[in-house]
């Protein structure tokens, strides 16, 4: 794996061999990421920003021909932490905020100069996510062009369950300021839909492993 040591590595494949599993590989969320995002980019040379919205974080991971370059990982931007503080706004379930999220903002935006962001409590919310995490990901787009002076992020590409809030494709381009999408694979987002799909993406880069070796 590629963010641990050695030493880390042999102690979990030990550790599995010990309850009775051979472990053939081990992999790194970093570098499923790259290979979700060469399934779905035409132009491996095209630098893009992978943002993982994941449950419990965010990681965003610089990709170019299917490797990635560096990445990092923020852990109050995942999916959980925004419906905590959507239950926390409105005194009510995790369970009951989730539904409130995906079905009560369906088809809406995120405000940003409207007047509904500071009087719509979930909108606020929203708006407060949106901004952190637009924030985050400038700053690794800045960090990466000292890095790196000639790879630079042309795009971005959603995936992760947070692909499922509300307008989050629309917001993320407008305020980061690069073409932005959700991943998907061929006519899979006719049939369930490209929100659901892109939960899918890391599951989909660590598969590409086995279609290696076979």
């Amino acid at each position: 794996a590629a963010s641990v040591k050695r030493s880390t590595a042999q102690l979990i494949a030990n550790d599995l061999l010990a309850v009775g599993f051979e472990c053939q590989t081990l992999d790194a969320v970093p570098c499923a990421m790259a290979r979700a995002t060469a399934m779905v980019t035409d132009d491996k040379q095209i630098a893009t920003l992978a943002v993982d919205l994941g449950y419990q974080q965010a990681t965003i991971t610089l990709v170019q021909n299917g490797q990635p370059i560096l990445s990092r990982g923020i852990r109050n931007l995942g999916l959980l932490p925004l419906l905590e503080q959507i239950a926390t706004s409105f005194e009510i379930t995790l369970s009951d905020s989730k539904t409130l999220l995906f079905q009560a903002t369906a088809g809406r935006t995120v405000p940003t100069d409207d007047q509904d962001q500071f009087t719509n409590p979930l909108q606020q919310v929203l708006n407060r996510y949106m901004h952190m995490l637009a924030m985050e990901i400038d700053k690794t787009i800045e960090y990466a062009n000292r890095a790196y002076r000639t790879i630079t992020a042309s795009q971005l590409l959603l995936m992760g369950d947070g692909c499922r809030i509300p307008s989050v494709q629309h917001e993320l381009a407008s305020r980061v300021g690069l073409l932005t999408q959700i991943w998907s694979i061929g006519l899979s987002r006719n049939l369930f839909g490209e929100q659901q799909i892109a939960s899918f993406a890391i599951a989909a880069g660590l598969s590409t492993l086995a279609w290696e070796a076979a």
